[in-house]
């Protein structure tokens, strides 16, 4: 529902529904023409045009597979300039408006956002990164390919969706770091309005909700943008330069985005959740567009091809024929060509369907008696345990509950399951037996959504080893028996044992456990042996060995009945083979006997038992991922094989070990705890892939995922409910890997949550894609050519390597020969020169006249007369790939904020910026803290652009730790005990884009008065997520607790607010000031006075 206000009245109000939910198109990012006639904007990945009069279908303008999108004609309506991903980036390209051949304007890998066009129609406004680390910014580029111009910038926050105010000297732009999709946020992060007039950056409309898509009218006298503040994005209006903001329209859920006026004036165009709407900016009358497109998409939705080796899941028979496999989310079987005495004459690689359905089939299990197979599907809406009779083909369903179930596991000796039931419950069913006979295990919080569970049976059947936390995070194993009872807490440590894995003779339990390393690794993985009985120790009492003996004389009788004895021995031993042992477990301080197995190159997880319990097969973590074997008496070890292996299993006598490397069946046959060999299985079908199908699948699974493990039960104050009746008809519109993300950010949105992330990996194009090359520096942007100037050389980069070295005041005149005019695009002659060996004509500056001298002296023999250099050079470089550029570029930022500090303070503060909340930034701090900073009165603690991670704790401890002890030598030499303390004060400088333990951080000084908290408000995105992946291959962000300050306000949504306030101010930073850090240190300066003294002992 909406309506239309204006000077507080209603002048024209309309009752409408929100566009049909199965709508034809997912439509997004009109342009209007001049006179508001047609219409340009994106679908199905392609540029379109239509009549906004609703005459005539829509023509599409683009036929690329590639997703294009962002259309936008030029002022006389010639040309349209748009978006496109064909070459793998976001590059600008422009076309005849009416159809034609697009010519690419721009090759940089850090693409580019067309934002409007100049006037007279010879160049476009564009935001990008370019010289640019922290944020983009606003560019020119010229229609003729010419090297884009900084507008503005450089600047801390995005310098996004932009307008012209009446000329080229007056632009209204967004800025801020922001989020288009998520709603109800009030943070300091959100999106507001700036206006750059003549150079100079002013705040025009800042509120702590999300102000965008500004539209300005031809002369510059108002302003339409949109803004949430009314609890959804709706129109706004105001008169320039500071007229009252008016509502423009009340839309209550989804509302107007993408805003944009034609050039006339007369005609608004905005995108609404996947429909097109027209406003007329006399009258304020608003409809929606009603546009058909002519022709069908261009990306097929049913495919068929054969999936080779790409199974994710295995389990092998327990009498080894037969692999049964997943693939997308069926089960299939496969015959193992080794059993056959003849193999006969066919492909054996290709795999039968056994189940397939509209859901994921999946979570594999085998009877013991190899008769039948056990797993879990959502047909139904949720997770049930169904079973598939292979001597009958016939399958039955074993649950029916409103939860899911999941993790379906066969015992060893019987029919029954054990399986987990919702988030809380791991219950045993007997899949031969009655409903009725279905018995809880363990109550606890088991699962997280579809992490955790690994519960696991004993040999003979009569426990179950399972684990989860009791206390906080940290989980512990349990056993307890199969038919219920007492639960026994098997580790009972601080750290968290999980993944029991049992001998196959039941004598050994394993585990991997998780220690925390407080300074140099966050969780060191390692793996342990706990036996389950008590040994038995034999003492020989006798002076001689048995054969040494004298022999007793035996009677008749006698005789008879050793020989009876005997028999019996042996008929009981042979009774025995067919029966499984009984597991023997003495609980009496059983906590207290594991024993951790030998450390063999850092991190590791235990995935298995051998069946007598001799080895041990462990994922090595530490350098990417590698299996391997360890001898668990004799501590021998052997890496059996690289890749991240996955579905691991023993055969019988433990001599061959199957699992799934890379989604290939693989073997590796062992003595012992070597590799005896190893080979593999080739394994595929065909499938039929309708892709919608697959998508609502994922869609169905990932809302019951956030239904039942969302933080907050409330889900925000979101009906989450309507939320899937709203989108899952809207799967249907969408149709390009591109448009699926763009939907589902919004589904994500929904929840007004951070760490809400969605990205499916998909893409349209098909390449070849462009790479880049960087030189490693910087060039001066006010030098108008001809060639490129370079103002600056950034450490560690190839610029910067011996015998390659350029410097500032260097001018490059030509690369590989082709000489550089004032108009050369950079990005154009560097594309995809990464690694390839590069010739540049130099015109040597002052710096590099110098540096070529003193080398010249060096080498010269003392009375050698030494030959001025000449002006100009060649100079070989190897282009670095942009994304090597990152780390010198941050460590270069790094350098010289702590040169400010150091030059504004005398030396006296300390600067130290913490690049991220992970154990690698930790161990930074602490050694240059100690390294660079003992002699510092003051210091300030930098967490801006800061992406979050888990050391606040450790951080606490540096910073708060008491002297406890002096010690003193024979020589009168002191140390204060313990080491490692800061006692001086403390400045932590936040800004937006401190984000989850950045704030934790924050907010920790803040509360426990250690710190004064300086700079912008943080945004108030602070919550423990982790990541799930789809059937469709998607990955989402599962927020799944929340955190709270001691005063109990939540961290998500209530940033941590500054001491001091202080913005950061584009101006300041476009003059080479940071006036945030030049106020970090006037505050620590007026707390230290005329104090002078070390603060780290």
């Amino acid at each position: 529902m909406f309506r239309f206000i204006t000077a507080g009245l209603a002048l024209l109000l309309v009752a409408a529904t929100r566009p049909a939910l199965a709508a034809e198109a997912f439509l997004q990012h009109p342009a209007l023409s001049a006179d508001g006639e047609l219409v340009y904007f994106t679908a199905q990945g392609d540029i379109w045009v239509a009549d906004t009069a609703g005459r005539a279908p829509a023509r599409r303008l683009t036929d690329n597979i590639a997703h294009e999108d962002m259309p936008l004609p030029s002022p006389d309506g010639s040309l349209l300039a748009f978006r496109s991903f064909r070459h793998g980036n976001a590059d600008l390209f422009v076309m005849p408006s009416a159809g034609g051949a697009a010519t690419r304007l721009s090759f940089s890998t850090d693409g580019e956002l067309p934002l409007a066009w100049y006037p007279d129609g010879q160049a476009l406004l564009v935001t990008t990164r370019r010289q640019d680390p922290q944020a983009p910014c606003l560019y020119r580029i010229g229609i003729d390919g010419s090297q884009p111009e900084r507008v503005a910038g450089p600047d801390h926050d995005s310098q996004l969706y932009a307008c012209w105010a009446g000329g080229t000297d007056d632009i209204i732009y967004t800025r801020g770091p922001g989020d288009e999709q998520r709603k109800r946020h009030k943070g300091q992060d959100s999106f507001d309005l700036w206006r750059l007039q003549e150079g100079r950056h002013s705040p025009l409309v800042t509120t702590r909700g999300r102000d965008a898509w500004p539209a300005c009218s031809p002369d510059g006298s108002v302003l339409y943008w949109t803004s949430d503040r009314s609890g959804c994005d709706n129109i706004w209006m105001m008169q320039l330069p500071d007229g009252e903001p008016r509502q423009m329209t009340d839309f209550s859920d989804d509302g107007p985005q993408f805003l944009r006026m034609s050039s006339g004036g007369d005609w608004l165009a905005c995108s609404v959740f996947g429909s097109l709407w027209l406003m007329d900016t006399k009258s304020q009358a608003m409809r929606e567009l009603h546009i058909e497109l002519a022709t069908e998409p261009k990306h097929e939705q049913l495919t068929s091809e054969r999936w080779q080796d790409r199974a994710s899941e295995l389990a092998v028979s327990p009498n080894g024929n037969y692999f049964a496999i997943v693939l997308q989310g069926d089960i299939y079987l496969l015959k193992n060509p080794d059993a056959y005495e003849e193999q006969p004459d066919q492909d054996l690689s290709t795999a039968r369907l056994l189940v397939g359905s509209p859901g994921r089939d999946w979570q594999l299990s085998w009877h013991h008696e190899g008769r039948s197979i056990c797993y879990v599907s959502d047909r139904t809406g949720e997770y049930d345990i169904y079973m598939f009779d292979l001597a009958t083909g016939e399958e039955r369903q074993l649950t029916k509950t409103p939860e899911d179930e999941a993790l379906p596991l066969w015992s060893p000796v019987d029919g029954r399951i054990c399986y987990y039931r919702g988030n809380h419950e791991l219950r045993v069913l007997d899949s031969e037996g009655d409903a009725a006979d279905d018995i809880l295990i363990s109550r606890a919080e088991h699962r997280i959504g579809p992490f955790g569970g690994d519960a696991r049976w004993s040999p003979d059947g009569a426990w179950l080893a399972y684990s989860y936390a009791p206390v906080a995070w940290s989980s512990d194993v349990f056993i307890t028996a199969s038919s219920g009872g007492e639960e026994h807490n098997v580790t009972l440590t601080p750290d968290s044992e999980y993944g029991p894995q049992w001998s196959g003779d039941g004598s050994y339990l394993g585990f991997s456990f998780s220690s925390r390393d407080d300074y140099s690794n966050e969780f060191g993985a390692r793996a342990r042996l706990l036996p389950l009985d008590r040994t038995e120790y034999l003492y020989d009492a006798e002076l001689l060995f048995p054969e040494d003996r004298p022999e007793q004389e035996e009677t008749e009788a006698g005789d008879e009945a050793a020989a009876d004895d005997e028999a019996a021995d042996a008929k009981g031993d042979e009774e025995e083979g067919d029966e499984v042992a009984e597991v023997l477990i003495d609980f009496d301080e059983i906590e207290n006997r594991s024993e951790t197995l030998p450390d063999w190159g850092g991190e590791a997880q235990l995935e298995l038992l051998s069946p007598d319990g001799s080895v041990a097969i462990l994922t090595m973590l530490s350098e990417g991922s590698q299996l391997a074997a360890l001898d668990t008496f004799s501590g021998d070890f052997e890496l059996l094989g690289k890749g991240r292996y996955s579905s691991l299993q023993f055969n019988e006598d433990g001599s061959r070990l199957y699992g799934l490397n890379s989604g290939a069946i693989s073997y590796i046959d062992l003595k012992g705890s070597s590799v005896a060999g190893q080979g593999g299985y080739p394994a595929g079908a065909m499938l039929t892939t309708d892709v919608r199908v697959l998508r609502r699948q994922s869609f169905r699974e990932m809302w019951r995922i956030l239904r039942d493990n969302f933080y907050d039960p409330e889900m925000h104050g979101t009906d989450w409910e309507a939320v899937k009746r709203k989108y899952e008809p809207m799967l249907e519109s969408v149709v390009t890997p591109e448009e699926y993300n763009q939907l589902m950010e919004h589904f994500v949105g929904e929840l007004a949550a951070s760490h809400s992330w969605f990205f499916s990996p998909g893409e349209s194009g098909d390449g070849p894609y462009d790479g880049g090359g960087s030189l490693g520096i910087e060039l001066d942007e006010d030098y108008s050519g001809p060639g490129w100037l370079v103002a600056r050389v950034i450490r560690g980069t190839p610029a910067w390597e011996h015998g390659s070295e350029l410097y500032p005041g260097d001018l490059i005149e030509a690369v590989n020969g082709e000489e550089l005019s004032a108009a050369s695009q950079r990005d154009r002659l560097l594309r995809n020169t990464e690694g390839e060996l590069l010739r540049l004509q130099v015109r040597s500056g002052e710096a590099a006249l110098a540096a070529l001298r003193e080398q010249a002296a060096e080498e010269a023999d003392e009375d050698e007369e030494i030959a001025e250099p000449e002006a100009t050079r060649e100079v070989l470089i190897i282009p670095a790939s942009p994304w090597e550029m990152y780390g010198p570029q941050y460590e270069q930022w790094v350098r010289d904020n702590r040169a400010v500090v150091t030059e504004l303070s005398g030396g006296r503060v300390a600067y130290q910026h913490i690049e991220g909340m992970d154990f690698r930034s930790l161990a930074r701090f602490r050694r240059e803290l100690y390294s660079l900073h003992r002699d510092s009165e003051a210091l300030i603690i930098d967490v801006r652009f800061n992406g979050g991670g888990d050391i606040y704790a450790q951080l606490y401890d540096i910073l708060t730790s008491p002297l406890l002890f002096r010690t003193r030598t024979r020589f009168g030499e002191t140390r204060s005990a313990p080491e490692w303390r800061w006692q001086g004060p403390v400045v932590v400088l936040i800004n937006a884009w401190s984000y989850s333990d950045a704030e934790d951080f924050a907010h920790m000084m803040q509360e426990q008065q250690l710190a004064t908290i300086v700079g912008e408000d943080t945004g108030g995105n602070v919550i423990a997520v982790s990541g799930v992946k789809l059937l469709d291959g998607s990955f989402f962000g599962l927020p799944l607790e929340g955190w709270y300050r001691l005063d109990g306000r939540n961290m998500e949504g209530f940033g941590c607010p500054a001491d001091i306030f202080v913005e950061i101010d584009p101006n300041a930073l476009a003059e080479g000031r940071d006036n945030q850090l030049e106020a970090a240190v006037a505050t620590l300066l007026s707390q230290l006075g005329g104090k002078s003294a070390a603060n780290l002992e």
